[in-house]
């Protein structure tokens, strides 16, 4: 039985020629693997929700698929860190090269230990940066960004800027999620936007030395702030490079605690690396504390960081002559890059979407798709890059449609008079601008059985769409009619989710400098 089972994993993850290499290995290493200490199945299943929820056999995965898409095979070993530390080849396992060779050799399993320096325990490193803030610093801090549209500490940027007991600096790294992507033309595109409004002087330069290494931008650094608790760049910008390391670790999150997705979000390892996670409102900070590995420990409760630069674009509002739409669908369609999250309703809305300017000439249309979507999509497993082509191409026929493909969106927020969308997060931050929101479902009963609690009340608040009739109907009704049933509901829950805004960066801070003894 067991065989058999292995083999099907081979037959399921390695189907390629190219690809069989591995699955014989996977074969030849199981026992090995699954015999090792440095292998923790129930951990490996817990962090990767998809294996989990297919059924997945724990070794078999990490062998096949696992190690290939940069997943650990426990918090104790870090297999890219291991791969860069003693040059293995990409095709080869991290952890079956130690168990098989490693280990007998007393080969180093990370740099640090390669190093010969003790691990710094956080009480160690906590009591060095209360010193020198006693002196009067500076704090040398690092902001690491790998998407302008997902750099949700930019207010605690600013205001660290301001401090000058702080040493801000902006580090743009790759985006190392997409395999045989060059991922320097997206990093280099981040950092030109982020230049409009920043000097040359804040940002750290990353490039790739001879050996293909991104260098360690943390020897000197005091604090580190993280744009989201995923593995999303090299090991060394990801938030278990902390550990055993003389500096702190913050994160603010780039999005609400609002689907049951999040809660397998919440109780990865990560967010217990952090010293600090800044929390947005009470219900966000309840499922934290329910589901996250150090029960909210290192929760702080600030208000929503990322949405403090809406307030400077809504004071910029003005009267418009026509009405604008904003349109926003997710990239989770079944089959992409994150369908566990499973919100796109895309396949099922596509073709209205671009049949919605010509259907209402007297609206202006901004068509915001997640920066993943088009990249989803364009893969020969979804529409391919010609279907996908041919769908922008009928967009940007029309005058009153306006494609808006990537950075900031706090903009496309203020110009716009109402959204329909199906996107994560956004569902709880649209409530900031206290305009109508219709929300796109598949179907009804995936209001109880795919949010979370706050999720839930969001919905309550929204006018929600499973077909394009009730798009139309809002349109219609809500947008040109003006009979919006849900105003006054939506505007009695909005301060729940609102705490501290538009101040709470400073709220951040202040937590910061309290816990340094200032």
């Amino acid at each position: 039985m067991a065989l058999r089972d292995s083999v099907r994993s081979v037959l399921r993850y390695c189907a390629s020629p190219a690809s069989m290499k591995i699955g014989l290995a996977a074969l030849r290493d199981r026992r090995r693997i699954e015999r090792s200490p440095l292998f923790d199945a129930d951990w490996y299943m817990r962090e990767n929700p998809g294996a989990r929820r297919a059924g997945a056999i724990p070794a078999m995965h990490y062998l096949t698929a696992g190690f290939r898409a940069g997943l650990d095979p426990s918090p104790r070993f870090c297999g890219r860190e291991y791969a860069a530390l003693h040059g293995l080849a990409p095709d080869e396992n991290p952890l079956a090269h130690y168990e098989r060779r490693g280990r007998r050799r007393g080969l180093p399993t990370s740099f640090l230990e390669a190093s010969g320096a003790a691990p710094v325990s956080r009480e160690e490193t906590l009591a060095r940066l209360r010193a020198k803030a006693a002196d009067g610093g500076p704090l040398r801090a690092v902001f690491f960004v790998a998407s302008a549209a997902m750099f949700p500490a930019r207010p605690l940027l600013d205001a660290m800027l301001a401090d000058p007991l702080f040493e801000p600096r902006v580090a743009v790294v790759p985006d190392l999620r997409w395999p045989g992507r060059d991922p320097e033309p997206g990093r280099a595109a981040c950092e030109r936007e982020l230049a409009r409004d920043y000097p040359e002087f804040l940002f750290l330069r990353v490039f790739r030395d001879r050996a293909g290494a991104w260098p360690d931008l943390l020897a000197d650094a005091d604090l580190a702030v993280y744009p989201s608790p995923y593995d999303l760049s090299d090991f060394r910008y990801n938030p278990r490079w902390s550990v055993g390391r003389p500096f702190l670790p913050l994160h603010v999150n780039y999005g609400y605690y609002r689907s049951l997705y999040d809660r397998d979000l919440v109780a990865k390892q990560n967010y217990a690396c952090f010293w600090k996670v800044f929390l947005e409102c009470d219900a966000t900070l309840a499922e934290y504390r329910e589901h996250s590995i150090l029960r909210g420990a290192n929760a702080e409760l600030t208000g929503y960081v990322k949405m403090d630069r809406l307030a400077a674009f809504e004071a910029k509002r003005k009267p418009k002559a026509r009405k604008t739409v904003l349109v926003a669908p997710h990239h989770s369609v079944e089959g992409g890059l994150n369908d566990v999250l499973a919100l796109s309703t895309f396949d099922r809305f596509a073709d209205f979407f671009a049949e919605l300017p010509a259907r209402y000439p007297q609206l202006d249309f901004v068509f915001r798709p997640h920066p993943f979507l088009l990249d989803v999509l364009r893969r020969p497993s979804q529409w391919g890059p010609e279907r996908v082509d041919r769908w922008l191409m009928a967009l940007r026929g029309r005058d009153n449609v306006r494609l808006s493909d990537g950075g900031d969106y706090f903009a496309e927020f203020a110009e716009a008079d109402a959204i329909v969308q199906d996107c994560g997060s956004w569902l709880v931050e649209w409530f900031y601008t206290g305009r109508p929101c219709c929300y796109l479902l598949k179907q009804p009963s995936d209001a109880d059985t795919k949010f979370a609690p706050l999720g839930r009340e969001c919905l309550k608040r929204c006018h929600v769409a499973c077909a394009p009739d009730d798009v139309d109907r809002f349109l219609r009704d809500v947008v040109l009619g003006g009979k919006d049933s849900k105003a006054e509901a939506r505007e009695a829950f909005r301060p729940s989710v609102m705490l501290n805004y538009p101040h709470a960066a400073a709220a951040a801070l202040a937590s910061i400098r309290r816990d340094l003894g200032l």
